[in-house]
This record gives structure tokens, C-alpha cells and sequence, in this order.
């Protein structure tokens, strides 16, 4: 009911007939308006009942009911020794700066019973026309800040108006969390500028607990550019001033030390490195160039012109006779290295022409049947060692009229030592094939042979082998492996590639064990089928990334070469190797053999050249 009533009387608050005048001239309204005459300070003063009403004020109010004013809600909670701050902002009804109070009116006697709020608008304007304004243009801004970031007002001014402007929420969040300092942020328009700011605190004996105070701050701010431009110009000057007394002493620091020390010092470091020049290895042996000879000697005259009556012209004296020696020997090294390298190289080319020897020239001719059952066999292959010599190598060797055995090797390593060795696995492999014809058995004869004639030292020497027998009468191929690559099976018809699964009777590789045991494994061939031999460089093949060619990728690419001719298939494994590779030169000896199972009469081929 109470509500209801003073909701009516609000509403009639500014009609002619209302109780306005009634309150404004009540003696409480009147004892407000005196206390305002002696202090000036005070801009409003307003009391109100326990329900929001007004009761007295100093001045006519916008309305009658103050309950719904945050300001009252917060005073009307408060104990009697609390008081409510709202903060400096401007007060439109009297057109000032004011700070805000409210404090809860409690009874003195007894129980202390709640009676009613008063709220006092505090004047400030007078403590911001004390401080001097400012031209914005020639000194930093200087202004005062709530915590929410909006400007409360600004000393650029003559007067001080209303601000509606923000500061940036990046500089906002700065003030909020540092409270005071300096800092470079863009505060306004996204300008960077230097800023100190503070913040406002309150002095003296508070009367009671103060809550509900609006934290703002005191900004004083300039643009960067404008800050830094007096700095930057005063450093320029004196970097150019430094930097020029820092020229003047160098030039003259060289200009004393170049006649006694730097150019005699230029001129042995010269020499030396005309003399080193002449290094054994730096140019085609035995040839020094005669310009290079003559360009050195010119030199060593310049050594021997200096002459600065001290240590120098003493180190000149010894390096004379040092370089002197030198040349004598680099060109008695240069000729003896020469006939040592001319030597090498002749042998070279013998390992290579007797290596190369090892290698079948011509396939021999292999039929069996007659008629429509005719049955013959084509070979070809695909060697390209990794230096001059290698360490891989294939035999062809014909056992009888429907057998013939393949013979492959791959040694440890490549170059000369593993080209040897090629050499007395092809000598022990054409004395085992006189007493043994199945695989398993001249398997073990080689590896029983090789293991007793090779050296006793630290290093492992060792050589994988895989040894296959292809009898036509039965189409049935028989081999036995020492650690190498399962052979193949590329079949032209249906592209399919097969790898022959030997892992159960696979055994260690040459010179490994001294008495090893192999086992024999058959499978098919059939017409049209072709048993593709490989050694380990192939699928070990790596290009800059170092990623290996693979057993995978090797299986696709003769699946795809398949139903071609079949003697391209290891030219065609060659062309995929080089374009994997790309520029990289192959790490280790390739060696490839295709043997083709065919129908129809034999017809005699000469081997793919040998890259």
C-alpha cells in the first residue's frame, strides 16, 4: 500500500499541485539549504524515509521515489558505520563534477532501527579548475580515466565539459591490471603513444568503511613519434660525431701501421698461399702450372725485398728459406705421384677388362623338345658396377642337354678387394661345377672352399650367393641361397610378380661358416614366366632423401614391364633405379639377370651392353 502511494506521488512529483513545494520548504529542507550556504563544497543534499520517499533537499529533485536509484539500494543495505561512494562523474541536475556519498540513517537510542538515507553530491569541480590547462599540440595530454576506460575529463581545455570519448580496451585492461606505471600502448586511434598513469586514491580519516568507490586514474600521455624525435635526433648526432672520431683513429692507426707491419704482413700471407698452392692434390698430378711456379717465385722476391729492421724482416728471412723447400718438394711429390697415379690407372683398366671377362658375352643356346612341346630359354642382363670394379657378378653354366644352371654373387662391399674376390668365387664356382650339378650341394662345396681361403684377420669378409637349375624337360627350376634376395617370378600374361619363398632352406652366406648345409628349393616355370635375379643394390638404391628403391616398388615395375618384350626388363628396372635416384651416383654394385621361359624354336642373343 505504501508502494502503490509513493509510486503515485512520484508520478505526480513535477505536476503544479504536488507535494513538491511541501517538501521543499518543510524545516528539514530548510536546515539542508543553510548547511549548503556555509559550505559551498556541498552541490545537493537529499534525505529520505526508510521507503525511498523524499523527505528533504536542498534542491528540487527529478523525482520523488529513490528507492529504484542504485544508490539508495546500496546505502539501505549498509551498516550504520558503511558509506557508499558512486564515484567522481558529471552532475547533470546541477551541472558540475560531484562525487557522490550515501550514508544509511540509523536511530541513536535503543535498537538501532534503520530511518532512512542521505546522499550528499560533493562539488569537485573546483579541485579540476585549479589545475592549469594545457595546449594538447606542444605538451603531453594529461586526463582522468574511469576504470571501465571512458575519459572523465581532460585538462587541454579552458573548461571542463563532458568527455563521451574511450580509451582503447588493450590500454583499459592495462590500467585494470598494473594500477600504476608507464607503459607503450595505442590508447586512442590506434597511435602509439608513452603513458604514465596512477591511480586515484583517497587521503584522510574516513568517517566510516568506505565501499562502492569507482576506481579511476590520472593519464598523462604523448605520441611516441613525438616523444622519441628529440632522442632519436640527439642520438643520430652523436653516433655521427662518434663515428666519425672513430674514422679519423682508425685511418690513422692504419696509416702509421701500414708501412711496418700490414704490408709486409700482406705480403707473406701472399706468398703463403701462392706456396700452399702448390699442395700435391690441388691439381692434376705431375702438372703444377708453370704460370702458378712463376707467380709463387714472383712472390718469394717480395719476401725477400722486405725490410723493416725487426721481427718481421726476421720471419721474412726464415719463411724464404721454408718456402723455398717446399716448392723443391711439392714438385719432386708431383712427379713421383704422377707415376704412381698413371700406374693405379693402367691397373684400373685391367681389373676392369678381366672383371668384364668374368661376365658371359654371348648366351648359349638352350633348347628342348620338338614340335609344339619345344621349350627354350632367353637371357639377359643388366650390370653396372659402382666404381671402376665391383663386387657382383653372374655365371651361365650349362649342365646338360635339358639343364642349365644361373650363378649369381653379390661380394661385401665394392672396388678393387670385392672385384678380387668375384675373381676366386668364378675360379671355385667352374671347379664345383665338374663334380656337382644339384644347388644345394655345389652351395656348400663353394662355401666350404671360400671360407678356407680367405685370410685370418679382424675384418669379415663375405659374399651372398644364389645358385638356380632350370631343367626344360620338366619346366621345373630348383635353387639354393646363401643370405641373398629371393629370385622373382614375372609372369608376361597376367602381370603377376611372385617372389619364390626360399626362407625355409635359405642359408649363410660365403665364408660366413666353414661346413655349412643348404637346402633345395623347386618350384614351376612355365611358358611365358621369366625368373628375374637380382643382388641387394638394386632394392637398397636410395636418392637425396635417403629413401630406398624397395623390394615393393621393384615388384611394380616389372609388373608394368610384363607384357613387354621380355628382354627389357632389366633395362626397364635401370630406367625406374635412375629416375629414384635422380643425380644421386648408386652406393653399391647393381647387377640384374632375366631368365625367360619361352616356346617355339631357341634363337641365339647377345647380352644388353654392361653399363
Amino acid at each position: 500500500k505504501t508502494l502503490k502511494h509513493m509510486e503515485k506521488l512520484d508520478v505526480e512529483w513535477n505536476a503544479p499541485e504536488s507535494i513538491a513545494h511541501q517538501v521543499l520548504a518543510n524545516s528539514l529542507s530548510k536546515s539542508l539549504v543553510d548547511y549548503q550556504k556555509l559550505n559551498p563544497w556541498f552541490a545537493e543534499l537529499i534525505v529520505t524515509d526508510r521507503f525511498g520517499g523524499l523527505v528533504g533537499a536542498s534542491n528540487m529533485t527529478s523525482d520523488y521515489y529513490q528507492a529504484d536509484e542504485a544508490w539508495w539500494q546500496k546505502a539501505s543495505l549498509a551498516k550504520p558505520s558503511q558509506v557508499w561512494l558512486e564515484g567522481i562523474d558529471l552532475d547533470e541536475s546541477v551541472d558540475v563534477y560531484s562525487l557522490a556519498i550515501s550514508v544509511p540513517i540509523y536511530s541513536q537510542t535503543g535498537e538501532k532501527k534503520f530511518l532512512g538515507v542521505l546522499k550528499v553530491e560533493l562539488d569537485v569541480s573546483p579541485l579540476f579548475a585549479s589545475l592549469s590547462s594545457v595546449d594538447a599540440l606542444a605538451y603531453p595530454v594529461r586526463e582522468v580515466v574511469l576504470q571501465g576506460g571512458r575519459i572523465l575529463c581532460r585538462f587541454s581545455d579552458a573548461s571542463l565539459a563532458p568527455m563521451t570519448e574511450l580509451v582503447s580496451a588493450q590500454f583499459a585492461e592495462v590500467l585494470k591490471m598494473a594500477g600504476w606505471g608507464w607503459s607503450i600502448s595505442p590508447v586512442m586511434g590506434g597511435v602509439e603513444s608513452l603513458v604514465g598513469f596512477s591511480k586515484v586514491h583517497l587521503e584522510g580519516e574516513a568517517v566510516g568503511e568506505i565501499e562502492g568507490l569507482t576506481p579511476m586514474y590520472v593519464v598523462v600521455r604523448h605520441e611516441l613519434d613525438a616523444v622519441m624525435r628529440p632522442v632519436v635526433s640527439h642520438f643520430l648526432l652523436y653516433s655521427v660525431a662518434g663515428a666519425l672520431l672513430l674514422i679519423f683513429v682508425i685511418i690513422s692507426a692504419v696509416y702509421i701501421a701500414e708501412k711496418k707491419i700490414l704490408q709486409p704482413i700482406r705480403v707473406l700471407r701472399v706468398a703463403s698461399q701462392k706456396i700452399a698452392s702448390q699442395a700435391v692434390g690441388d691439381h692434376e698430378p705431375g702438372a703444377i702450372p708453370v704460370h702458378s711456379l712463376k707467380e709463387a717465385r714472383a712472390m718469394l722476391r717480395q719476401v725477400e725485398d722486405i725490410q723493416t729492421h725487426d721481427e718481421i724482416e726476421a720471419l721474412a728471412g726464415d719463411f724464404m728459406i721454408m718456402a723455398q723447400r717446399v716448392l723443391h718438394y711439392h714438385e719432386h711429390m708431383e712427379h713421383e705421384l704422377a707415376l704412381k697415379s698413371e700406374e693405379v690407372e693402367h691397373d684400373l683398366v685391367l681389373a676392369r677388362e678381366f672383371q668384364e671377362g668374368l661376365i658371359p658375352i654371348q648366351y648359349p643356346p638352350f633348347v628342348w623338345g620338338k614340335g609344339r612341346a619345344t621349350k627354350r630359354l632367353e637371357f639377359t642382363h643388366l650390370y653396372k658396377p659402382a666404381t671402376s670394379v665391383g663386387g657382383d657378378f653372374f655365371n651361365i653354366v650349362p649342365i646338360d642337354d635339358h639343364r642349365i644352371g644361373v650363378f649369381m654373387a653379390d661380394v661385401m662391399g665394392h672396388g678393387t678387394r670385392s672385384a678380387l674376390i668375384t675373381s676366386i668365387l668364378r675360379t671355385l664356382l667352374d671347379n664345383a661345377c665338374q663334380k656337382e650339378h644339384e644347388p644345394d650341394e655345389l652351395m656348400a662345396s663353394i662355401a666350404s672352399r671360400f671360407w678356407r681361403m680367405l685370410p685370418e684377420q679382424e675384418e669379415i669378409i663375405f659374399a651372398t650367393a644364389c645358385y638356380v637349375v632350370i631343367d626344360l624337360s620338366r619346366s621345373m627350376v630348383s635353387m639354393a641361397c646363401a643370405g641373398h634376395p629371393h629370385p622373382l617370378i614375372v609372369d608376361s600374361t597376367s602381370a603377376a610378380v611372385t617372389e619364390v619363398d626360399a626362407a625355409a632352406v635359405m642359408g649363410p652366406a660365403l665364408g660366413l661358416v666353414e661346413s655349412p648345409t643348404y637346402g633345395k628349393k623347386e618350384i614351376s616355370l612355365q611358358s611365358g614366366q621369366s625368373l628375374f635375379l637380382y643382388t641387394d643394390g638394386v632394392v637398397e638404391a636410395s636418392n637425396a632423401l635417403d629413401e630406398e628403391f624397395g623390394r615393393s616398388r621393384l615388384e611394380q615395375t616389372l609388373s608394368r614391364l610384363a607384357t613387354d618384350d621380355y628382354r627389357a626388363l632389366p633395362s626397364g628396372v635401370m630406367e625406374e633405379l635412375r629416375a629414384h635416384m635422380d643425380t644421386v651416383i648408386a652406393a653399391d654394385d647393381i647387377c640384374m639377370v632375366a631368365v625367360s621361359m619361352l616356346d617355339g624354336r631357341a634363337t641365339l642373343l647377345t647380352p644388353d651392353d654392361s653399363e
